[in-house]
């Protein structure tokens, strides 16, 4: 995909383990509190054509994001469990969370994965120590 410089990462279309083609009903929410902590996320399609998937749900269905390794290793996978914890792991550290990061390296734009699923407390534990090497 290529992240272009001054950009930390992209939102791409699809829910976390499921793959669809709408975006997470929580992208915007998630990306305001990055973009709170410094974070530069653009999303893969403009305003205008994303769609949304709303899921009748006890589970949380997370975006699938890409970042660059740079910002991973500056803790940007740190940032991003903290505002998940916020949003839905505080009040119920056992729900079933989902979500996908992914680290672009460059100049080859090859992309390493962190596939996490299941409870809240566990996932996010292991997304804080994943740096995308």
């Amino acid at each position: 995909m290529g992240i272009p410089s001054g950009v930390d990462g992209y939102v791409l279309k699809g829910l976390a383990g499921r793959g669809d083609d709408h975006y997470a009903p929580d992208s915007d929410d998630l990306i305001k509190i990055l973009a709170e902590s410094g974070l530069v996320l653009k999303y893969e399609q403009p305003a205008e054509s994303r769609d949304r998937l709303l899921l009748k749900s006890a589970d949380w269905w997370g975006p699938i994001l890409l970042f660059t390794q740079q910002a991973l290793a500056g803790g940007a996978g740190n940032v991003l469990a903290n505002a998940v914890w916020e949003m839905v792991g505080r009040t119920n550290p056992r729900r079933q969370l989902h979500i996908e990061v992914g680290s672009e390296r460059t100049p080859e734009h090859e992309v390493t994965w962190f596939k996490g699923h299941g409870p809240a407390e566990d996932v996010l534990k292991a997304l804080r120590t994943w740096r995308g090497d």
